[in-house]
């Protein structure tokens, strides 16, 4: 019996041995800018209180873009960064339901001088939708989803955001957080940043 709890004890001792692998950090000097991109929104600027003003164009989105710093090269892996950005903001459209207004013709017909049809009134059709809660950075509330999007294995990611007319005169304040090593293994560096919006 002796002779087998020595090998045991000795394979034991030989696998608490083992060096513990070292996992650099990620980055040493983290950082994250996100900024509107003036060419798909000419005219924002930032005032002195640090919102930034995006005027209505006529485009149904702005963008906005962000820069991280690079990450250690023990995290990227066949030339691919285990980077990520996670987008969100504190806005929320819901949309209403929508009526088309159409023309109602009599069956025997009304015509005027050149044969076009008169109408002898009209109604509306109304068509609801049944969407959940939408966030501006593209994503519905769901119960499979419950919070923001990301972009993945770049260090500069772009990101469009709703933007309508009926948004004229509100602001909302667009979240972005960068992960350095988004993989299970090794540490992983995190930071948070914002901007804040007012539609114009």
């Amino acid at each position: 019996m002796e002779k087998v709890i020595l090998p045991i004890l000795a394979v034991i001792g030989l696998v608490s041995c083992e060096k513990e692998k070292f996992y650099p950090d990620p980055c040493t000097d983290c950082q994250l800018t996100i900024q509107v991109d003036t060419n798909v929104s000419p005219g924002t600027y930032s005032d002195a209180n640090g919102y930034v003003h995006v005027p209505f164009n006529g485009l149904t989105y702005f963008t906005v873009e962000s820069a991280m710093s690079k990450i250690d090269d023990a995290y990227v892996i066949n030339g691919v960064p285990l980077v990520e950005v996670d987008w969100d903001s504190d806005y929320w459209v819901v949309f209403n339901s929508i009526g088309f207004r159409y023309s109602l013709y009599s069956i025997f017909g009304f015509y005027d001088a050149t044969g076009t049809a008169i109408p002898v009134g009209d109604t509306v059709y109304y068509w609801n939708n049944s969407y959940p809660p939408t966030n501006i950075v593209g994503y519905v509330y769901n119960s499979e989803r419950q919070r923001g999007i990301q972009t993945k294995y770049s260090y500069y990611s772009r990101k469009e955001i709703f933007f309508d007319n009926e948004m004229i005169g509100d602001t909302a304040t667009i979240y972005s957080k960068a992960v350095w090593n988004n993989d299970i293994v090794g540490p992983k560096k995190e930071v948070l940043d914002s901007i804040q919006i007012i539609f114009e």
